[in-house]
């Protein structure tokens, strides 16, 4: 999550909240804290089993951080990790190393890690039985969570990008969690491609072309041990699906592709023009929309493809509103 402060608090028996890891806490901070249900943010966390987001301190009366000297912000994150009806413990993240507050997308990215987190500690619990199923849902999450560091990086408006197409379309704000999470890994099976053929120059072999083909379904595969439900595996599987059918990996067609699905693959095509890759150079914001505009109908859903010049807009507005205006969006790297 980019900060310094993180920790991690577990129920005991009576319900006191005791911290079992943490990173930029002092070693007596760590052996002495007991929160008792329902209070500070974490005991507040833990009794409501609510998400708690704090920027520059704006936060509920009764929801506070605890104010020690060592939090150089007044920013903060809290939430729930949860296996049904059963509270794991809470995570507190503060102090952005980049000096800016946590936003929505800080907060949804922290609750659908906490979800992948709780799978894999479920099943860590029961170790004995599953071993092999735990090593590799242990493994998995890693390379989740460094994918994620990378494109936190990299492309820091691709998920920004993908959340406002989804409540342009106006969908529930669950699946726009979903949505924004998959378009933080919807790539990551890249990474188990050569390194000549993510970052390299030149032109790609008919090898290296199905490679990069199977990259959905090699995501899709790399996410299986984190996901119960499998939307986002859905969502990953189906981004390179086209409008009228003549996509990859399954050749859907219309509705039958995931919505999130629809709304990556016009992110994803813009990323590529925009930004560029190794293989081909980049075009100009407005050529982009141009093009994708021509394709509606035939790659893309033409309803997404609708709302698509809206939401980028209002993208770049909230760029300009943090100072951070560019001509172009920060979709990628690149170097891909």
């Amino acid at each position: 999550m980019g900060a310094r402060v993180v920790s991690l608090l577990c129920p005991e028996e009576s319900g006191e909240l005791v911290i079992r890891a943490a990173m930029g806490l002092e070693d007596e901070i760590v052996r002495e804290t007991r929160v008792p249900p329902g209070v500070g943010v974490a005991g507040w966390v833990a009794q409501n089993r609510r998400p708690v987001c704090v920027a520059d301190g704006d936060g509920p009366v009764d929801v506070s951080g605890s104010g020690r000297d060592l939090y150089r912000s007044h920013t903060f994150l809290s939430v729930p990790i949860e296996h049904g009806s059963d509270l794991l413990g809470v995570i507190n993240v503060t102090d952005p190393i980049n000096g800016e507050p946590f936003g929505a997308e800080d907060c949804q990215l922290l609750l659908q890690l906490s979800q992948r987190v709780a799978i894999a500690w479920r099943q860590a619990l029961e170790m004995e039985e599953r071993q092999a199923h735990v090593e590799g849902t242990a493994n998995a999450l890693r390379l989740v969570l460094r994918h994620l560091e990378r494109g936190r990086r990299s492309a820091p408006d691709r998920v920004r990008l993908a959340r406002a197409m989804a409540r342009e379309l106006k969908l529930e704000e669950s699946e726009v969690g979903l949505i924004s999470f998959a378009a933080s890994v919807h790539d990551i099976g890249m990474r188990r491609l050569g390194e000549h053929v993510v970052d390299g120059g030149g032109t790609l072999t008919e090898k290296d072309r199905r490679a990069v083909e199977r990259h959905p379904e090699i995501g899709a595969e790399m996410l299986e041990p984190l996901e119960t439900v499998g939307a986002v595996r859905e969502i990953v599987m189906s981004h390179h699906e086209h409008w009228d059918g003549s996509g990859y990996p399954r050749g859907l067609k219309g509705d039958k592709i995931p919505i999130g699905a629809r709304i990556l693959a016009v992110v994803d095509a813009f990323e590529s023009m925009t930004v560029g890759r190794p293989h081909r150079s980049a075009t100009s914001r407005d050529e982009a929309v141009r093009e994708i505009e021509g394709l509606s109908g035939r790659q893309f859903d033409p309803k997404v493809v609708a709302i698509f010049p809206r939401a980028l807009d209002a993208v770049e507005r909230a760029r300009g509103t943090d100072g951070a205006h560019s001509t172009t969006l920060s979709l990628g790297d690149s170097r891909r």
